[in-house]
């Protein structure tokens, strides 16, 4: 029997979401070798701008910036099946592809982590705040008016040194499920003291 070949990207989450794939299908399929293959996406590429810009730049407005290479490799046979963050998935597949099967549902909170405060009405005003998702900043836009709000890109363990590193950065917001679904030593220790969900 064929050994199943697993598509993933390389980000920590993705690969830690790989091997809870792979070991579910490991007790599904307890007599077939599971192989994984770690894919560089467009996004993994394109960090150099913010990420409602990469499809745009490059030219791939129909496909998902984080799928499209395993959809490649799905097509040429390479791998038997693609793992995926379920956000990452665009809304509408293409006839020959099939969601087969999800995980058990994460926290579906945002969190906040700050640099020297404890909450979102702790910030000062004018603070700047870090976020990838335009969904995030037009929520704080609506929180806190006052904000300043930067694009951020960069997988969790990337943004939380960015946040050590940069003095302009009060805070940055992320997915809980995202934060929290990485092993631990992605971070270099324990998460930070004043990661809040919000």
């Amino acid at each position: 029997m064929k050994p199943l070949i697993v598509g993933t990207r390389g980000s920590a989450l993705a690969l830690a979401q790989a091997e809870m794939t792979e070991a579910a299908l490991g007790l599904a399929f307890p007599d077939r070798e599971i192989i994984r293959k770690v894919i560089t996406t467009t996004g993994d590429r394109r960090t150099d701008v913010p990420l409602s810009q990469v499809a745009a730049s490059e030219g791939i407005i129909d496909k998902g910036v984080f799928t499209k290479e395993l959809e490649v490799a799905l097509e040429n046979g390479e791998i038997d099946l693609a793992v995926h963050s379920m956000k990452d998935v665009p809304t509408v597949l293409a006839d020959h592809f099939e969601i087969v099967g999800a995980l058990q549902r994460a926290p579906v909170s945002d969190v906040l982590v700050c640099s020297d405060t404890r909450s979102l009405d702790d910030l000062p005003v004018g603070a700047t705040i870090a976020t990838g998702s335009v969904r995030r900043q037009r929520q704080l836009q609506w929180l806190r008016p006052d904000l300043k709000l930067v694009d951020i890109r960069g997988n969790v363990p990337t943004r939380l040194q960015k946040l050590r590193d940069q003095d302009e950065l009060d805070a940055i917001m992320l997915a809980e499920a995202g934060s929290r679904g990485l092993p631990e030593q992605a971070y270099s220790g324990r998460y930070p003291d004043s990661m809040k969900a919000i």
